[in-house]
């Protein structure tokens, strides 16, 4: 009866670990756990002193990791060995079951390798775990109940073993899964990243990019080129690049994409667009190919510049050439009439000190000689001054004088267009601190501006100074034919004029603009097309100019 209930037990307990061994194949159960209990029914159901557990401990398995569990569910022992000579040794190289149910001297019985501390053993059956052709390492079951095993007994230790190979190769795939797993997203992260780097870049850039195919296909946009057609580039990809971007039905006229994908090379060519009858823009366009591994161009990458500041600055630098040029032949002349005048008005001098007092008609005629040279030769000072370097004298002076000496070196061209001049000055200024040949100059400019924008007789300009707040305000105004308001925005940048051709320079308002500033103080405009214009100086007074005159050199 007692034979019986032993049989029974036993065969519950070889259930019990077959069902575990069953439950744990589609489980991620802790690898250290299935081996702890695996292990353990191995060890109650053949009733074994210990049963040993080998692991490699690397990838060349010359080292194996030992463990034994003795009568606790942990291991009680670990230690590190070199797969040397013994019984385990010869069933791993083998990859066969090696049994010694009587251990006799030359059976290669090792007892630092093959047995657990502080046990005889008797007999000893060495298994090697094997899963998916790979051998994983082994057992070695010691004293266990009734050696030789049957081949029925065999068969049941070689399926827990089987499963215990099963779950290290399982656990070994799972972990190399996990890891290329780990692998993957992080390259997948990086990859993210540098594509939102490159996106970044690509919609960033202050020129235009976008790609196409053989198709004129928009492959990629960026986000300023987008802007230009007023659409996102979501919105884009997929359509003909004439289509969305220029409106058209078929290929744009000039377009050198063609050439790039029949050359493989680069191309550049100049786009004009009109703005309006005088503003445009002018884009650099260029082409690059991309290449495939076979070295054939696939797809175009299209890169538009805008270089109409460019080609401002070049013909800009040109004129500053023509006017520097003017310049110096504006000094040569000026050198040579120079002495001519200083002969006639040193002769009118003579003249007029010998001349009686009674004849009052050659005297005036003599006053007229000396008053037209001595009017010339300032013209000509001017003239120096303006082809050698600029150097400010800043010096007290009197805002109304330097009105009315402007006034003066212009008198003629007022006389010749029968224009009014009204003054409209105040009494009550005070001394200004100011460059007074530059001052005066801005002076000139303005009235000769306001001269030439009055093209109907009777024309007036109207010159008005008043001092409020620490602060001259020096007013000039015609009754001209106006600024349209696109243009009047753009009055003070050098080189730009709203003269015809061959009347002005487009220097005239940007060089008062700059001497004004040079003079801590602002200079504007205001204008009504048809009714005339305005300009306002403002410059700071003599007490608070010298505290913030930082600009002055």
């Amino acid at each position: 009866m007692q034979e019986g209930q032993s049989f029974s037990a036993e065969k519950d307990l070889e259930y019990k670990a077959l069902k575990y061994i069953a439950r744990i194949q589609n489980t991620f159960t802790e690898m250290n756990d299935i081996q702890i209990n695996i292990i353990r029914y191995i060890q109650q159901i053949f009733q074994a002193d210990e049963v040993i557990l080998y692991t490699f401990e690397n990838e060349s398995q010359d080292q194996v990791f030992k463990k034994l569990l003795g009568n606790r569910d942990y291991w009680i022992f670990q230690s590190s060995l070199k797969l040397d000579k013994g019984i385990i040794s010869q069933t791993i190289n083998t990859r066969k079951v090696v049994e010694l149910p009587i251990i006799l001297a030359g059976d290669h019985f090792n007892f630092e390798i093959d047995s657990a501390p502080g046990l005889e053993v008797q007999h000893i059956c060495s298994i090697p775990i094997i899963a998916d052709d790979k051998i994983y390492g082994g057992i070695n079951l010691l004293n266990y109940q009734s050696p030789p095993l049957s081949i029925e007994r065999m068969d049941l230790l070689e399926c827990f073993i089987s499963a215990l190979g099963n779950t290290m190769h399982t656990n070994e795939v799972f972990q190399s899964l996990k890891t290329k797993n780990t692998n993957l997203e992080t390259g997948r992260l990086e990859i993210l990243s540098s594509r939102n780097t490159l996106r970044a870049l690509f919609d960033n850039l202050p020129v235009n990019i976008y790609i196409v195919d053989h198709n004129y296909n928009l492959l990629a946009i960026n986000k300023s080129r987008a802007d230009r057609a007023n659409l996102s580039p979501n919105d884009m990809v997929g359509f003909k690049c004439y289509e969305k971007l220029f409106g058209q039905k078929e290929v744009c006229s000039g377009c050198r994409v063609i050439d790039t994908f029949t050359t493989g090379r680069q191309t550049s060519r100049i786009q004009r667009y009109w703005i309006d009858d005088e503003q445009y823009m002018e884009w650099e366009v260029s082409t690059f190919p991309i290449h495939n591994e076979k070295k054939k161009a696939i797809q175009s990458i299209i890169l538009e510049q805008d270089i109409t500041e460019k080609r401002n600055l070049e013909a800009n630098l040109i004129q500053s050439e023509k006017l520097a040029a003017v310049g110096q032949l504006a000094a040569g002349v000026a050198h040579e009439i120079n002495n001519p005048l200083a002969a006639i008005i040193a002769n009118a001098q003579i003249l007029l000190r010998e001349t009686s007092p009674e004849d009052k008609d050659i005297r005036e005629s003599l006053e007229l000689i000396e008053l037209a040279g001595s009017r010339a030769s300032q013209v000509v000072k001017n003239l120096l001054g303006f082809a050698r370097k600029e150097d400010y004298d800043f010096v007290r002076l009197d805002i109304n004088e330097t009105i009315h000496n402007a006034i003066s070196l212009v008198q003629h061209e007022i006389n010749s267009r029968q224009l009014k001049i009204n003054l409209n000055l105040s009494e009550e200024l005070p001394p200004a601190i100011a460059s007074k040949d530059h001052i005066q100059g801005v002076w000139i400019n303005l009235l000769m501006n306001a001269i030439d924008a009055i093209d109907l007789s009777p024309g007036e300009i109207t010159i008005s100074t008043e001092y409020r707040n620490k602060e001259f305000k020096i007013v000039i105004e015609d009754s001209g034919k106006g600024i349209p308001p696109d243009k009047l925005a753009r009055i003070f940048e050098p080189f730009y004029t709203t003269k015809s051709a061959g009347k002005g320079t487009g220097l005239g308002l940007s060089v008062c603009n700059r001497i004004i500033k040079k003079h801590a103080g602002e200079i504007s405009a205001e204008s009504v097309l048809g009714q005339g214009s305005k300009f306002i100086v403002r410059l700071p007074g003599a007490v608070s100019f010298k505290v913030t005159g930082s600009l002055v050199e």
